[in-house]
């Protein structure tokens, strides 16, 4: 079986109380099936390391709404003590509304060949079940991107993930919490100031291909939950690179223009 590593879907992200976030994963647990992860955990640890340039281009072209704007970054698994070893390489782009994501997998030991662009490809086509021109399509895509921006790593998000899915797989809801920045200048280390973004409320994103089917309109209207435009990603760096003032003084957007956490 090969691996799914394209994704196609249109992403909406609200804001949820805790005790409302309780009552509709309790109905959600009469609709829809749990969504099983590594050795059939019905939740896991995210850890997702950022590229971005040294003039901050992802994060501008967010914060300005681009129609058509991408991030790259290397995500691992782990069950709350550990990360697990293997990685997945992402290229998330948005065009037109539309979430269209590309990844890959690589053994941790095997990122700074992935950054080098020196990576044996035999063995990555190897270790991941896919067909080799997608594969190399997404490769050179990323080291494409990688080299022209001079992009490296620059923050560190993590955050703890239940999630939902119907029997089709066409749609799928995701509970983030306990959601924490950091500084991350290198793939090697790991950041070591940590700053807690918990708050009172959890993250919770509806995934869909396709309609958005019925009984999910009346999920969101029931419990008066509007679309939030939230990003991870920009609030992280908004958070951890707030002091050095650096995120003010490249972005280029008059301060009416910006549209906080979309």
């Amino acid at each position: 079986m090969e691996m799914t590593s394209t994704f196609k879907r249109k992403e909406r992200k609200y804001l949820v109380d805790k005790d409302s976030a309780v009552e509709i994963m309790q109905k959600l647990d009469e609709m829809l099936y749990r969504r099983k992860f590594r050795k059939g955990n019905e939740e896991t640890y995210i850890r997702s390391t950022y590229f971005d340039s040294d003039d901050f281009k992802c994060f501008v072209e967010h914060k300005n709404r681009e129609k058509a704007r991408f991030k790259i970054r290397i995500r691992q698994y782990g069950n709350g003590v550990d990360y697990y070893k293997r990685c997945f390489v992402e290229i998330k782009e948005k065009i037109n509304g539309i979430n269209h994501k590309r990844r890959f997998r690589i053994k941790e030991k095997w990122s700074d060949s992935l950054i080098a662009n020196e990576i044996d490809f035999k063995k990555l086509l190897d270790y991941n079940r896919m067909d080799m021109k997608m594969l190399a399509s997404i490769y050179h895509e990323i080291q494409e991107k990688l080299f022209n921006f001079k992009m490296h790593p620059v923050l560190q998000v993590a955050y703890h993930r239940q999630a939902y899915e119907n029997s089709e797989k066409n749609v799928r809801i995701t509970f983030d919490d306990s959601l924490s920045f950091g500084i991350r200048t290198t793939l090697g280390k790991v950041s070591e100031e940590i700053y807690d973004f918990t708050g009172d409320k959890i993250i919770m994103e509806t995934k869909s291909f396709g309609t958005r089917p019925y009984w999910l309109s009346w999920l969101l209207k029931e419990y008066g939950l509007k679309r939030q435009r939230f990003s991870k990603y920009c609030t992280g760096i908004e958070t951890v690179y707030a002091e050095t003032n650096s995120i003010e003084r490249i972005l280029k957007t008059k301060e009416e223009e910006v549209i906080n956490h979309e």
